[in-house]
């Protein structure tokens, strides 16, 4: 394995800190049993999660390289041993930056502008003389400040923090990263005017000095950064003697205010989410951004959180149904930390700088088809240094869908009805034959004490597959791998399956007996279970990433990432979901998902690559700069509406 590699078997992942030869990563898996989460390779990796229905044994013998998997049921064909590898994302290959020359002359000094490049760790840069060496992964900007604010001869920058340098700039000097570094010398040169007034019969005159920035020239500076301008100023007399002093004007920056961002008409970007009910209760979360792709402020490196105090919560200010307003109590918008979950208001919400919303909460069903109800929300966002915007419309639209009937009580179980055995009847057994129907992933069926736990959609035929040839006593059949089993099947044995049925015998000849009973316990809709999500906002000339841990999906729920949906088909594990969205590029429709999940939709700007934690993954934008956040969205699964067996 290289540094970083990730090798999942059996459930048990290992990712390996430095390089390992074969033997190394034989020992990390050898000599296991069944539930381990950690192995003897802690002194080269790292591991995660455990190891599930195998035991291994330790290396020996000729072939130090290979470990034998024995699976813990005995004298069956179970499941194949799963073996994932997730390799480490390999370093990018060093970019010189793209240098635009401007060529001086007589007047006017020679400049270059360089795009600057992301480094890796150990690259180094040299730009006239002064070479950099990156002490670890840079970004463009990272790179950009290496360099900026140098004068001629310099041998050392603002790139100590994070690198070496050696050597020394010659012969130019540098400006800021961004903005002023930007601006041509003519330009400069335009800001600033002079002229002299000399009294009569005097050798004494004045030089008043005129600078003239126009407005914004300077608003990227964040509160206390400063650009130096320095200008030379030569008189020279008539008889060709000239003399020249030069004048320093230092630019401060102050703290500019969040603004909303406009269109090219002036018309403010007021963020708007619209949404449709769903035809049955259920959670199906939609977000919109409240701060990024919505929100402009000039300084550099501008750090902007939607105001959260409690005396600045966004509010809803009013709600209107088809234009009318809605009497009644206006919920609160409850503030939810990164990962967490909605305790007072499950309707709307704020978490990571988005306004979230559940379109199939109960409280929408309500809402005819073409109904429009609308929440008018307010909002403030702060930057890092206590400038607080104006406030800021936000307007959600909920329309209403055309609802499926439903059936009240899904939970409840349905009767079977039975013969029973009169004293004056020849003696004969007792027995009942069930009517198996189709469950979906969750459901628990139950008969006569032994459970079934279905963990993916399934056929009637395919549970009472599962319920078929059982003795008394029995507690399921080890080659049924589509679900889990619990308790024992009691007082009953079971016949071979035929069309879906299968007869329950009672192990008490010849007697009434208590009646076989038969239910099902419907999955019930979980929590909501979306990746946590971390943004690292692009800027000039690097790209904006997000990284998001998976959690755990259960059947039919639909995971959608930058437009790109996956609905399982089973039950997932962190690791598997987070395998469906790996190594896509932008614009993918599929993944390697494809065997247990359906893929939806196409993913939009972003690409996915690995990361160190076995269930993230990182996404990067497909250009640079301050991009709109990744977007994800759940959609569970409603509850089921099936029955249980019933006698046939």
């Amino acid at each position: 394995l290289h540094a970083g590699d990730s090798l999942s078997v059996g459930g048990l992942s290992f990712t390996a800190t430095r390089g390992t030869t074969a033997t190394e990563t034989a020992n990390a898996f050898a000599g296991l049993t069944a539930g381990a989460s950690t192995g003897a390779g802690t002194a080269y990796g790292t591991y995660a999660n455990q190891l599930t229905g195998f035991n291994t044994a330790t290396t020996s013998g000729t072939n130090l390289n290979a470990v034998i998997f024995t699976s813990t049921v005995s004298g069956s064909n179970v499941v194949d041993l799963p073996v994932i590898l997730n390799p480490a994302v390999p370093p990018a290959v060093a970019v010189a930056p793209t240098a635009v020359i401007i060529p001086g002359d007589a007047n006017t000094a020679e400049t270059a502008t360089l795009n600057f490049k992301p480094l890796n760790q150990g690259d180094t840069l040299t730009v006239n003389g002064l070479r950099f060496t990156a002490a670890r992964d840079l970004s463009a900007s990272e790179t950009a400040k290496a360099f900026e604010g140098l004068q001629s001869n310099a041998t050392t920058g603002a790139g100590s923090g994070y690198g070496t340098y050696s050597n020394a700039l010659s012969s130019f000097s540098s400006g800021l990263a961004d903005g002023i570094a930007t601006v041509t010398d003519p330009t400069l040169l335009s800001w600033i005017s002079t002229q002299i007034t000399k009294a009569s019969n005097s050798s004494l005159g004045t030089m008043p000095i005129t600078f003239n920035a126009p407005a914004g020239s300077f608003d990227y500076l964040a509160q206390g950064e400063e650009v130096v301008l320095i200008y030379r100023i030569t008189l020279t007399d008539v008889a060709g003697q000239s003399s020249s002093k030069d004048l320093t004007i230092k630019v401060v920056g102050t703290n500019d205010t969040p603004r909303i961002a406009t269109t090219s008409v002036g018309a403010s970007l007021d963020p708007t989410l619209s949404v449709t009910e769903t035809s049955t209760p259920q959670t199906a979360i939609q977000s919109i951004p409240l701060v990024h792709g919505i929100m402009l402020d000039a300084d550099n490196n501008a750090v902007m959180n939607v105001v959260a105090t409690a005396s600045e919560l966004p509010m809803v200010q009013s709600v209107t149904l088809n234009g009318q307003a809605v009497a009644g109590d206006i919920p609160l918008i409850e503030m939810v930390a990164a990962g967490g979950s909605p305790n007072t208001n499950t309707l709307i919400w704020l978490q990571d700088n988005e306004l979230k919303i559940n379109a199939g909460d109960t409280r929408f069903q309500a809402l005819a088809k073409n109904d429009q109800l609308v929440f008018d929300i307010r909002y403030r966002v702060q930057d890092q240094f206590g400038a607080i915007s104006a406030p800021i419309s936000a307007q959600v639209v909920v329309h209403g869908s055309d609802d499926l009937p439903i059936i009240s009580g899904v939970d409840s179980v349905l009767s079977a009805s039975f013969t029973e055995i009169q004293d004056n009847e020849s003696p004969r057994t007792e027995s009942t034959e069930l009517m198996f129907t189709a469950v979906r992933g969750g459901d628990r069926v139950t008969v006569s004490g032994l459970s079934f736990t279905a963990s993916r959609d399934l056929t009637g035929v395919e549970v009472a597959s599962a319920f078929s040839e059982l003795a008394a006593g029995g507690t399921g059949k080890a080659n049924i791998t589509y679900g889990l089993y619990s308790g024992s099947l009691s007082a009953f044995s079971s016949g071979s399956i035929s069309d879906g049925k299968v007869v329950f015998a009672s192990t008490t000849p010849n007697s009434d007996v208590t009646n076989l009973a038969s239910s099902i316990t419907l999955r019930t809709t979980p929590a909501v279970n979306l990746p946590t999500k971390t943004i690292l906002d692009g800027v000039v000339g690097s790209a904006e990433t997000a990284t998001l841990i998976f959690k755990e999906m259960l059947a039919g729920d639909t995971l959608s990432v930058g437009g790109l949906s996956f609905t399982a088909d089973r039950n997932l594990l962190a690791t598997e979901v987070r395998d469906a969205f790996f190594g896509l590029s932008t614009g993918a429709t599929t993944g390697s998902g494809g065997n247990y999940g359906a893929y939806s939709g196409a993913l939009t700007g972003f690409s996915s690559a690995n990361t160190t934690n076995p269930s993230a993954l990182v996404f990067t934008a497909d250009s640079t700069g301050n991009v709109a956040d990744l977007s994800t969205t759940l959609a569970l699964r409603s509850v089921s509406a099936v029955s249980a067996p019933v006698s046939a």
